[in-house]
């Protein structure tokens, strides 16, 4: 499983060592987790702007600046979905915490094994709901089904993502949109990536799409898209049964 997370602490101690028995869990537990640590919610609200939201976010409350608490609100009201999970070392935080619908509270020190359990949970509740992409924008937080992109292109410092209900603009590089998109999403070209469940026909020279679309294919992409469509439908039907 694909997750993202970001972790919050102003303690430059905490957050390394979250961000390191984070990564533990993920390898031990065979996920493909992104991590992403910051030492504010300022900072965290920054790079929210340009990249978007996150699967799990562990927060912790006391911060100088904005508190843990304020940031999950303002977080929650833009993305719903955004799985929350305290850290702090005060345990009378905990119902306001559950107000805005924090998976858990962990209480510092925070113990290796209680760390995986949450996590656990987190990625259960994740697997549970349909593959998305969030796209934030100003206050504004938008979720995309990965099931309704027909594809996503390079857009000078923007990735544009073409779906079945309209065209969705974002700050991201094309890599950038890899990472985000997936193993299910297949880069063709320099400037295209498509969803693997999409396309039709496959060329020398081109891609063309359930719909219609046909995309340029690079040079020397054809050999390696067919064997990433073999791999793709295989999963599929292992999945399917």
């Amino acid at each position: 499983m694909r997750l993202s997370l970001a972790i919050c602490d102003d303690d430059p101690v905490s957050l390394r060592y979250l961000a390191e028995k984070a990564a533990g869990w993920g390898a031990e537990r065979g996920h493909v987790l992104s991590i992403f640590p910051y030492p504010s919610a300022e900072a965290l609200l920054f790079a929210m702007e340009d990249r978007g939201g996150w699967d799990v976010l562990l927060l912790d409350i006391e911060m100088p600046g904005m508190d843990g608490m304020t940031l999950s609100k303002r977080l929650r009201a833009r993305d719903r979905s955004l799985v929350i999970v305290f850290i702090t070392g005060y345990p009378e935080y905990m119902q306001e915490g559950y107000d805005v619908g924090a998976l858990h509270y962990l209480l510092k020190p925070v113990r290796e094994e209680k760390l995986f359990e949450v996590l656990d949970r987190a990625a259960e509740l994740k697997e549970e709901a349909p593959p998305a992409l969030y796209l934030s924008s100003g206050r504004e937080s938008e979720k995309i089904l990965l099931r309704d992109v027909l594809y996503a292109e390079s857009d000078g410092h923007y990735v544009r993502i073409h779906t079945v209900g309209g065209e969705k603009r974002f700050r991201a590089t094309v890599p950038e949109a890899e990472q985000l998109l997936g193993e299910d999403f297949f880069r063709v070209s320099r400037s295209y990536l498509v969803p693997l469940a999409r396309v039709k026909t496959v060329s020398r020279n081109d891609v063309t799409l359930d719909d219609g679309t046909a995309l340029p294919l690079g040079k020397g992409i054809c050999d390696q898209l067919n064997r990433a469509l073999i791999a793709y439908f295989r999963r599929d039907r292992h999945g399917a049964t």
